[in-house]
């Protein structure tokens, strides 16, 4: 069995007086941080799935690998829209698929443009396919930012990924993918797609209300998903949210 700790979008700034909506982004992510390190059980693996900074500003990205390099563990992580490729690439490795036990985990940025909406570039979608068809017998979870569904949420939907059909054709008769996790849209969400399990998880810091027309914000606290990989390629997953204050 191997754990996955997945923390996203932890909007950090330089500024240690600017907030989020009106979070202090740092002293959330460690406090979301130290509950999981708290939770029972070994972590195997960091997935840090976009949004790192808010401002892509250089001084935030090394803030968060100091903040981590004191944990220990193996770290990766894949951009979001608010992310500069060049600090973020600096400082943590951003592989486009890893093995980890028994497991292949692809990492697939949906991030090529500037803006809140995903996309796909062909060449991420070449290396996806070149993956999951290189480990036919690896059971396959894939990170990105974007949700490649939609959350039946009309202003989050509109800032989702644009060419999601692509991204699924792109997996057709790839039996061994076994779920697909994504950050970006600050809640909870989780479905199926062709037996595949899509799961969305909640920002380290500020929350949005799920299946809402508008915008609006969620009182629910911070929190981080754990994944379990089992040796028989199923998943064990949940979210876990610090205790309100």
């Amino acid at each position: 069995m191997k754990s996955v700790l997945q923390l996203t979008d932890l909007h950090i700034y330089e500024d240690a007086n600017r907030t989020l909506l009106p979070i202090d982004t740092k002293e959330s992510f460690k406090r979301v941080l130290n509950f999981a390190l708290a939770d029972g059980g070994k972590w195997d693996l960091i997935v840090l799935s976009g949004d790192l900074a808010d401002l892509g500003e250089a001084a935030s990205y090394a803030w968060i690998a100091d903040t981590l390099s004191e944990v220990d563990i193996p770290t990766i992580a894949v951009a979001g829209n608010h992310d500069d490729r060049e600090h973020l690439k600096k400082h943590f490795e951003c592989p486009s698929a890893i093995n980890l036990g028994k497991w292949r985990i692809s990492l697939v940025d949906s991030c090529p443009l500037p803006g809140v909406t995903g996309e796909l570039r062909a060449k991420e979608l070449a290396t996806l396919r070149e993956h999951t068809e290189a480990y036919p017998e690896a059971p396959h979870l894939i990170f990105l930012h974007h949700p490649p569904v939609a959350l039946n949420s009309a202003w989050m939907d509109a800032m989702g990924l644009k060419n999601a059909s692509a991204f699924w054709d792109c997996l057709d008769n790839q039996d061994n993918v076994v779920a697909v996790v994504n950050g970006h849209v600050h809640q909870n969400f989780d479905t199926y797609r062709d037996g595949v399990r899509v799961l969305s998880t909640p920002s380290t810091c500020t929350q949005f209300v799920p299946r809402t027309d508008r915008f609006e914000l969620d009182p629910r606290a911070p929190g981080y998903r754990r994944i379990e990989l089992s040796e028989d390629g199923k998943i064990n997953t949940e979210v876990k949210r610090i205790p309100m204050s």
